[in-house]
């Protein structure tokens, strides 16, 4: 249960960061950039056209609240899958997909949704490793 909380937790303080930035448009676009999602695969997870996206990240067209709650999960739930990876990796352990499935649940995900930003989240992560390994070992 405290998993739930601390993952709730997060989207909370995502989304309270998006609704009182200067720019929402330009804080929604810096989390999807962040996350390595395209406008048109974002869009697809909000349940919006990408135009309306591109729009909204624009300033030219405010996001709903389920918008923003639904972007904050699924940043909230990319960070925690990053997080867990390297935790487990660390102790030599797998990661654990009732965790993620459990993750994404608390968020209100649909699990098609959770899924694809599990794989993102995991891919990311091991993107990140191999370039801090190529680096590690090109300045030796």
């Amino acid at each position: 249960m405290a998993v739930a909380v601390d993952v709730l937790s997060s989207q909370s303080l995502i989304a309270g960061k998006v609704v009182v930035a200067p720019s929402i448009g330009a804080a929604m676009r810096e989390l999807r950039e962040r996350c390595g999602f395209t406008q048109e695969r974002l869009s697809v997870f909000l349940e919006l056209r990408r135009e309306t996206l591109s729009r909204i990240e624009g300033d030219l067209l405010a996001p709903t609240v389920q918008t923003v709650q639904r972007l904050s999960g699924i940043v909230a739930l990319f960070d925690r899958v990053r997080q867990h990876v390297a935790e487990t990796e660390a102790s030599g352990r797998a990661p654990d997909d009732a965790f993620f499935d459990l993750l994404g649940k608390s968020l209100r995900l649909p699990k098609s949704v959770a899924s694809e930003v599990v794989l993102a989240a995991m891919i990311s992560y091991d993107r990140k490793k191999s370039g801090l390994i190529r680096e590690l070992e090109g300045s030796s």
